[in-house]
Formats: structure tokens, C-alpha cells, sequence
């Protein structure tokens, strides 16, 4: 793979790297793609900034346990997998803040890895973007979808207004939201209807 530990690696219009085994960046660590009208990667990982248009075809691991990309415009592509690492009951988890545009290709998939511990109510932001410029959904997950994954259930919003604990740069924000399990939900429901009937009797 190529590491980038610091500075600025930048491709010309004609240049290239191995991209087989990806793209690793360091804090500090720069990928500029400006010079392309696009290129692809297999992986990317670490913290650090890509400027121009990048896909990535087979993992996107943000962070360092966790961290914060920035992009210029990202495309998920369809065997792709956002590995996701948050902190339950923190504040800490990766970020990828986008500025241009922001693509989901069908058949892209989103993993949670869970460093903390699992709180009901916790909202972590994956992308922030400007409103407008995202396309599609992660597979099997269309907007407002529910799903279980790193201990426990969560909902996903697509254009949430407001960023999670972990923050996030611009207008719009795709965002996790750690839910009660329904059963739960349904019992407290239930719970809440037998003392209104209590009451009322």
C-alpha cells in the first residue's frame, strides 16, 4: 500500500500509484487528485485530506481508532464497505466531511465497529455534506431504515440538519442514531398504556 505519513502526494494527469492495496494516510497526510478527472483505489485508510474525485472499490476505513478525513467528492462504489468505528457512549468516531459531492453506489454496505459501549440515544455523524450533493443509500438501508450492528439496533438518516457527537462540516449530515431495541420499545409502550388505564379507573 502507500503510506503517506505527511505532506502532500499529488498524481499528475498522467501519473499513477499501486492502488492494488490502497491508500494509507497519516494525520497531516494529503492525496491530491486534482490534476485527474477521477481515479479509483481499493482501500482507503487513516486521517488526512483528498483533494479531487476519488472511488474507493473496496474499503473506506476512516480514522485512526477513530478520525476525520476531508474530500473533495467520494464515490462509494458497489462492492464497497464503510468500516465504521465509534465510540458508544463518547463522543469519539470517524468522520468523512465531504465538500463537492458525495456517492453511494447500490450494492455499498456500512459495518459499525463499536470501541465503546453501546447508549441508547447516541447519534454519530458518517458524512457531512452540502445539501444537494448526495446519491444513494447503503445497501439495504434506504432512508429512516433501522438495523442491528455494533450491540445493539440503530436508525439511519441520510439528511439529518444536525451533526452527531462526533460533529461534521456542512449543511446536511448522514447520521446513525442508536435506537431502543423494538421489543423494549414495545414493552414501554405497553407499560405506559396499563398505568393510563390504571389511572383513568
Amino acid at each position: 500500500s502507500t503510506t503517506i505519513n505527511g505532506g502532500t502526494l499529488a498524481l499528475g494527469a498522467s501519473g499513477s500509484i499501486d492502488n492494488t492495496n490502497g491508500v494509507s494516510l497519516a494525520s497531516g497526510g494529503t492525496l491530491d487528485l486534482s490534476a485527474k478527472s477521477g481515479y479509483s483505489v481499493n482501500n482507503l485508510t487513516g486521517s488526512g485530506t483528498v483533494i479531487g474525485s476519488l472511488t474507493v472499490s473496496t474499503e473506506l476505513a476512516i480514522g485512526n481508532s477513530p478520525g476525520t478525513t476531508d474530500f473533495d467528492s467520494l464515490t462509494l462504489a458497489a462492492s464497497s464497505v464503510y468500516t465504521y468505528e465509534l465510540t458508544g457512549g463518547g463522543t469519539a468516531a470517524d468522520l468523512g466531511n465531504v465538500s463537492g459531492t458525495l456517492t453511494i453506489d447500490a450494492g455499498a454496505s456500512l459495518d459499525l465497529v463499536q470501541l465503546g459501549t453501546y447508549t441508547v440515544g447516541d447519534k454519530f455523524t458518517l458524512f457531512g455534506y452540502e445539501t444537494g450533493d448526495l446519491t444513494g443509500t447503503f445497501s439495504g438501508l434506504a432512508d429512516g431504515a433501522t438495523f442491528t450492528d455494533a450491540g445493539g439496533d440503530w436508525q439511519i438518516d441520510y439528511f439529518d440538519t444536525s451533526a452527531g457527537l462526533n460533529g461534521g462540516i456542512g449543511s446536511s449530515f448522514v447520521t446513525v442514531i442508536a435506537i431502543p431495541e423494538p421489543s423494549a420499545a414495545l414493552l414501554g409502550a405497553l407499560g405506559l398504556l396499563a398505568l393510563f388505564r390504571r389511572r383513568r379507573s
